[in-house]
């Protein structure tokens, strides 16, 4: 009797550790490993593409090409995908009966974390492609500013897609 209390009082310890006030799960409903996986797709499409276009602009016969074409379709691609992320994180969420405000929140998380992600993997793609000094400063730039873009696009894609869903009902 007196181990099943203390198991019982265990498990319970072991969950309120697990949904403290400072957990991620506590604040949207969903872990760091799940904000992982669904950032995993998009962070390696983006970085891909970001790669190819860098890889293909450093030619000098098609630099200008580049920079005046790729340059912006890469950046239309990056809206469309984190615009994409944010609604299909915002509708899925809801499976979990969050109320709206975790599920905006949970939307421009994972646009957060793609962004970021997609920041370090390209500092570190172009540090190692270009071997300049100027590539280490972009250490915390191209991050902090990929991390913005997300979070930005994502949030306004659940926001619209928050105000299609309600006047669709």
């Amino acid at each position: 009797m007196i181990k099943t209390v203390e198991k019982e009082v265990k498990q319970e310890v072991k969950l309120l550790e697990k949904h403290s006030k400072l957990s991620l799960h506590y604040w949207t409903g969903h872990s760091f490993e799940w904000y992982l996986r669904v950032s995993l797709k998009p962070l390696i499409y983006l970085t891909i593409v970001n790669m190819v276009v860098t890889a293909f602009g450093t030619h000098a016969t098609t630099s200008q090409v580049t920079s005046a074409v790729f340059i912006p379709l890469v950046f239309l691609a990056e809206i469309i995908t984190y615009g994409w992320l944010g609604a299909s994180v915002y509708i899925h969420s809801g499976t979990k009966t969050l109320p709206l405000g975790m599920r905006w929140a949970t939307a421009m998380i994972s646009g957060a974390i793609t962004g970021l992600g997609v920041g370090l993997m390209m500092t570190f793609f172009r540090i190692f492609w270009y071997r300049e000094f100027w590539t280490f400063l972009n250490i915390i730039t191209e991050p902090a500013i990929r991390l913005i873009e997300g979070l930005v696009v994502a949030g306004l894609m659940a926001f619209l897609t928050a105000v299609a869903l309600k006047y669709r009902r």
